[in-house]
């Protein structure tokens, strides 16, 4: 069920995004709203999770963008935003942290 739900949610987001790309240029404003629900369902896909979070570590002036607007955001797509953050990658050469 949830592999079902998860493969369901792919055309489904890409459907709404499209919709809300579509409408975006209208004076009504529908077309962001529509675009970040389309990606937040998107998001329950793995693939557009990975995909999402290589997107951010490539883009850190976005990533960081994105952060400084999630403490405002609903919790669903709070909970989205923290699952798509790339993972921090140490610098080369500093020592590993040693846990008590």
């Amino acid at each position: 069920m949830k592999s079902l739900k998860r493969w369901i949610a792919l055309p489904l987001g890409a459907l709404i995004f499209l919709i809300g790309a579509i409408l975006f240029p209208l004076p009504i404003p529908l077309g962001i709203p529509l675009m970040v629900i389309g990606l937040a369902v998107l998001a329950l896909n793995p693939l557009m999770l990975r995909a999402f979070r290589r997107w951010r570590g490539r883009h850190p002036e976005a990533s960081r963008r994105i952060g400084a607007v999630v403490p405002h955001l609903p919790a669903f797509l709070r909970r989205i935003a923290h699952r798509t953050t790339p993972p921090v990658r140490k610098a080369p050469g500093t020592p590993p942290t040693v846990q008590a």
